[in-house]
C-alpha cells in the first residue's frame, strides 16, 4: 500500500504540538531530501523524528531524534508497517510544551500522530500487471471494447490493424479474449509493471 500524496496532521498532548507529515519516497534519497525539507520548514523544532520504508521494503529506518531511546522512530515505523505501507516516508515534528509525557506517553503521542495522518491519506493499493499487446482487426473493435470494458487499456493504435496495450491483473483473461475472439486477435506479452489503485478502506 502507499500514499497518494503528501499528508499533514496536528494534534497537541499536553501542551506539545505534534505535527506529523507523510511523504511517498521511492528511495532513501528522497527520504532524506524530504527530511531535509521537513527540518528546514521547522529549525525551532525540538524534535524531528523520523521512520521510513523503501526499496520493496528492504530499506527500513528510524530516528528518535534526542527523545528516549525507541519512543519515537520505532512507534512510527511500528504504524507504519500495521498499515502495509511502502515506499512512505513518516516525519513527526515536536514542539516542546514544557510538560514532559515519559516514555508511554511519548509512545502513544508519535504512534498516534502517524496514525492519524494515515487516517486522512488516500492510500494507493499496489498491482502488479503484465502488459500485453493485443492486435486485432477492425470488425472486432465494438465487441472487445465492450468484453474489455473492465480492463485497464493504456493505449490505443489504429492503423492496418487494432492495437490495444493492455494491463491484466488475471492472465486467465489471456484465454476469455482468446476464447471470445475464436482467436483471430494476436497477443504479445511486453513486460511487467506496478499500478497503483485506490484501496478501499
Amino acid at each position: 500500500m502507499r500514499i497518494k500524496l503528501r499528508v499533514e496532521s496536528t494534534q497537541t498532548i499536553n501542551r506539545s504540538e505534534f505535527i506529523c507529515y507523510l511523504e511517498k519516497c521511492k528511495n532513501e534519497d528522497e527520504c532524506r531530501c524530504f527530511i531535509n525539507e521537513i527540518r528546514k520548514l521547522h529549525p525551532q523544532a525540538t524534535h524531528v523524528c523520523t521512520a521510513y520504508i523503501t526499496n520493496q521494503r528492504m530499506t527500513i529506518k528510524t530516528s528518535d531524534d534526542g527523545e528516549p531511546s525507541k519512543t519515537a522512530g520505532m512507534p512510527m515505523l511500528d504504524v507504519l508497517q500495521k498499515n502495509d505501507l511502502e515506499d512512505i516516508c513518516a516525519c513527526v515534528v515536536r514542539y516542546f510544551g514544557g510538560i514532559k509525557l515519559g516514555a508511554g506517553g511519548l509512545v502513544r503521542a508519535y504512534s498516534s500522530s502517524v496514525a492519524r495522518a494515515i487516517a486522512n491519506a488516500q492510500l494507493m493499493e499496489v498491482v502488479r500487471c503484465k502488459v500485453y499487446s493485443l492486435r486485432f482487426t477492425y470488425d472486432l473493435v465494438d465487441k472487445l471494447n465492450y468484453f474489455l470494458q473492465d480492463v485497464y487499456i493504456a493505449q490505443k493504435n489504429y492503423e492496418e490493424k487494432v492495437e490495444y496495450i493492455l494491463y491484466l491483473e488475471d492472465e486467465k483473461m489471456i484465454e476469455k479474449i482468446c476464447e471470445f475472439t475464436n482467436g483471430k486477435a494476436e497477443m504479445a506479452f511486453l513486460y511487467e509493471e506496478e499500478v497503483e489503485k485506490t484501496a478501499g478502506r
